[in-house]
């Protein structure tokens, strides 16, 4: 079997650990979905619309450059709008808490 060229997934350290021991060469591509409710998580429902915004504009940027730029303006703005947000979107984002209906 060939090794994935590039996996993406949310944020299960098994399935990090397990692809690195399996398929080393894979790159790591965290998924934007689960990124973005881990940073909403951190931040105040008030900073929620302008945040969903300027993440918006770094996964739609037309480029690298472009990407960087809207990530340092998220950080500008809003990574210290709350003591446990991550200074930008790269930045591990607190948990969110177990849901009571999910089954161990």
């Amino acid at each position: 079997m060939r090794a994935p060229v590039l996996a993406m997934g949310d944020g299960a350290l098994g399935f990090w650990s397990a692809l690195r021991e399996v398929f080393p060469e894979a790159r790591e591509q965290r998924c934007w979905f689960h990124k973005v409710d881990n940073v909403l998580f951190a931040l105040p429902k008030s900073a929620h619309p302008g945040a969903k915004k300027a993440l918006a504009e770094i996964w739609n940027a037309e480029d690298k450059d472009h990407a960087r730029a809207a990530a340092k303006s998220f950080q500008d703005g809003h990574g210290a709008t709350s003591g446990t947000a991550p200074r930008s979107p790269r930045d591990p984002a607190p948990r969110p808490p177990e849901s009571p209906w999910r089954s161990s």
